[in-house]
């Protein structure tokens, strides 16, 4: 699946995309920009590959219809005035605020979050999971606010 890891101040993702049996590198966590105002926000995404390009697009935009998706796992970061604040997000596209800290999704997110536990930054956690996960790897990519 995927390891996408949240430390507080950075969103990290890993590369490795599963397609039909073969591995690709494939880009899983995005810097966007949230209508009507402007918000810049971000989001890195867990799942189906369609699932994940339709609710970063929503995300974009949450006036359109919510897509419908069948395999999807994804972290929300706003920015607020006292820091940034990350939502977790699944198959109902329902906002599930998540405490301050750390947070991790993904096949390889039990390892991220322990990997963060012990002071390591979200692009070295996602670098220690892609380690111990299979279904993680092929580099990371990083955002931040």
């Amino acid at each position: 699946m995927t390891t996408i890891a949240w430390d507080g101040k950075t969103l990290a993702g890993d590369k490795k995309c599963e397609l039909d049996g073969s591995c690709t590198r494939c880009v899983k966590v995005f810097k966007i920009t949230c209508a009507p105002h402007g918000t810049p926000a971000l989001v890195g995404c867990a799942g189906a590959s369609a699932d994940c390009v339709a609710v970063v697009e929503w995300l974009k935009d949450t006036s359109k219809i919510k897509p419908e998706v069948t395999s999807l796992s994804a972290l929300f970061v706003v920015p607020t005035q006292r820091g940034a604040w990350a939502f977790w997000l699944a198959e109902a596209l329902v906002m599930v605020p998540l405490c301050k800290g750390a947070f991790a999704i993904g096949s390889g997110g039990a390892h991220a979050l322990g990997a963060m536990a012990a002071g390591k930054s979200a692009r070295d956690a996602v670098m220690i999971a892609s380690k111990l996960d299979r279904s993680t790897g092929l580099g990371v990519d990083v955002v931040k606010l």
